[in-house]
């Protein structure tokens, strides 16, 4: 699949994100049985004719097409020769993108490769210093020293920020965990076995400070606060979407896969190491320690991280705002996903939230607790906090 629209957002999508989007399209990311060929990187508006009918880009792909021996070879150096030629006359002013799975395939026959490991090792030399080009003509640097990424710290339990307004993030250990309780509600059970591998979540809720950012910076409109303050307390009013959209704009930013946590993420999370009610055991008499409920909080939102974190050094874990997850709502956890990701089959509609509110009584902020919302609800106790890997 070759894509060369790249000039416009199509006005309805436009419309739909609200900001989100001003020009170029956006990258579909890799599909197991498809590569996808863009004329420019996303959100990046693509050159048009320079002489002729065609795109400068569809000029050079059809230059490229009539050279059979790019087209013997395995498609993803084809794309990548053809964005060289076009890197090479005009630098970073548009720099194509390949997205392919790891498979051989060509246009036409592919040349034989048996017994020439010598070969493919200068294919594989080759196919790496193409693809180090187009990120240095990308980055606008001069070589791949400056556009490597910083060391992130592996620490767990150790926080960072991949910007200056980015959320506060912690490092989260692998684990496994019994996910939902036996003494809960009906759609806390079965009990089962869950694996997580290792990821970072936000330290704190997202904060209006933080989500004001955003608002600013794509023209969305920001969140009421009810009158209770903005700044450091948890951003609230906002929909399943509007967080999504927000750790979607949060990727563009930092080249970082910022989402929504999944349920089992966030419940493993929650609980670090603990097999109790809650983070600290089942000692409710304590949970004013902890979170901002229905018999501490006056009936509002407070800033974040002014009650004690978990083991993992997150805070308000428990209480303050329900937390938008990732995953659909089931009514039970027969045919739950094992391995920690977000089980999305079913209505679409209808998303969990976890941690309980400042309104919550004390059942609701077990961490095993869930509620379930629609999409499309918002509510001065629904917040959300982020995960990204």
């Amino acid at each position: 699949m070759v894509l060369d629209a790249c000039r416009d957002v199509p006005p309805d999508f436009l419309e739909e994100q609200k900001g989100l989007f001003d020009e170029g399209l956006v990258s579909l990311g890799k599909y197991e049985r498809f590569v996808m060929n863009y004329a420019t990187q996303p959100l990046k508006r693509a050159l048009g004719s320079k002489n002729g009918r065609n795109s400068v880009y569809t000029q050079y792909l059809v230059e490229g097409l009539k050279n059979s021996q790019l087209t013997t070879e395995n498609i993803t150096e084809f794309f990548n020769e053809v964005g060289l030629k076009m890197v090479d006359e005009f630098g970073d002013k548009q720099v194509p993108l390949v997205e392919a799975p790891p498979v051989r395939f060509c246009l036409e026959e592919c040349s034989d490769l048996t017994n020439k490991e010598a070969e493919l090792a200068e294919r594989e030399r080759r196919l790496k210093e193409m693809e180090d080009r187009l990120m240095i003509a990308m980055s606008g640097m001069t070589s791949m020293e400056s556009v490597k990424p910083p060391i992130e710290p592996i620490e767990e339990g150790k926080s960072f920020r991949d910007c200056p307004d980015c959320p506060e993030m912690v490092w989260i250990p692998a684990g496994t965990f019994e996910m939902g309780s036996n003494d809960g509600d009906s759609d806390e059970k079965p009990v089962h076995t869950v694996s997580i591998k290792r990821f970072a979540m936000g330290k704190y809720e997202v904060t209006f400070e933080e989500y004001d950012k955003f608002c600013e910076a794509t023209g969305r409109e920001k969140p009421d606060d009810e009158g209770w303050g903005r700044g450091k307390r948890p951003v609230i009013n906002v929909y399943w979407r509007d967080a999504k959209a927000y750790a979607q704009w949060l990727s563009e930013q930092t080249g970082k896969e910022y989402r929504l946590p999944t349920e089992a993420e966030w419940e493993y999370a929650c609980r670090a190491g603990s097999s109790g009610k809650y983070s600290f055991g089942d000692d409710v008499s304590r949970l004013g320690e902890y979170a901002w409920y229905s018999d501490n909080s006056g009936y509002q939102t407070h800033p974040v991280g002014e009650k004690q974190p978990n083991t993992f050094d997150l805070y308000d874990i428990h209480g303050n705002v329900w937390e938008w997850n990732e995953d659909v709502y089931h009514d039970s956890y027969n045919g739950a996903p094992s391995d920690g990701s977000a089980w999305m089959s079913g209505d679409s509609n209808a998303h969990l939230l976890r941690g309980g509110s400042w309104v919550s009584d004390v059942d609701n902020l077990r961490c095993a607790g869930r509620s379930r919302y629609d999409t499309a609800s918002g509510g001065s106790y629904r917040g959300f906090r982020l995960s990204r890997m």
